[in-house]
């Protein structure tokens, strides 16, 4: 695949951000090429072009969620999506 070719599941996953993002009226997507959010200066999502999407924890769901392990804002998590943007619903 060419550089400028888009992969497709990379773009469905894009199309499932932006769906996501637009749930909050407050949240804007921002980045051309990277997209992410951001809130008072401070970025808590952030689309990899892998298609991975990260998301930064608050202290509190980190160690409401993970009492048992001291984690980063930023450490790896797998969670399902909310209800209303799976496909298999």
């Amino acid at each position: 695949m060419s550089p400028n070719q888009e992969d497709p599941s990379l773009a469905a996953k894009l199309e499932l951000y932006r769906a996501l993002v637009q749930t909050n009226p407050e949240v804007e997507l921002k980045g051309a090429s990277h997209p992410y959010t951001s809130l008072n200066g401070h970025m808590f999502s952030y689309l990899h072009p892998s298609g991975s999407l990260a998301l930064r924890l608050g202290e509190k769901e980190l160690t409401r969620e993970n009492s048992h392990a001291k984690l980063h804002p930023w450490s790896a998590a797998s969670l399902p999506p909310p209800p209303s943007l799976r496909r298999d619903r």
